[in-house]
């Protein structure tokens, strides 16, 4: 069996898959282990409070496998984070696509093309995002 080289990585890469941790705590605190002194975490993250969910788009079992063990929501996973000893240093937010939305709750079609301005303009952006882009390195003391 070969063994795994007890490396450090620039990058740690957790793509759609924090949620599928068994113990979260625990792989954060391996990632960690591994991480280079000046290395990254790349988090790509569906986050519990979507639209997706908020808005009964769906159900959990349409986004994720039986095979998850956590959904977080935005707030509890910057501050999950920042416990674990990381800071954010980019994030993008990916918001959820209002068309789908309306087509879920059987929107004719000329109402949502009335409508879909207005929601994202003034409605979408008071919610979470679908899910989020993130890159986290230690925290640095401040000088």
């Amino acid at each position: 069996m070969a063994t795994i080289p007890l490396d450090k990585f620039d990058l740690i890469s957790m793509r759609a898959s924090i949620c599928y941790f068994d113990d979260v705590d625990e792989a954060v605190k391996l990632s960690l282990e591994r991480l280079s002194e000046n290395g990254a975490i790349y988090i790509r993250i569906l986050f519990a409070d979507s639209p997706y969910f908020r808005f009964r788009v769906g159900t959990i079992a349409g986004r994720v496998s039986d095979a998850c063990t956590v959904l977080m929501s935005e707030k509890a996973l910057l501050s999950f984070l920042k416990t674990k000893g990381l800071d954010v240093v980019a994030k993008h937010d990916v918001p959820y696509p209002v068309h789908e939305i309306l087509y879920a709750w059987k929107i004719p079609a000329f109402l949502r093309r009335l409508v879909m301005p207005l929601l994202n303009r003034f409605v979408m952006p008071k919610f979470a995002p679908d899910y989020s882009l993130i890159v986290a390195t230690r925290n640095t003391p401040a000088c």
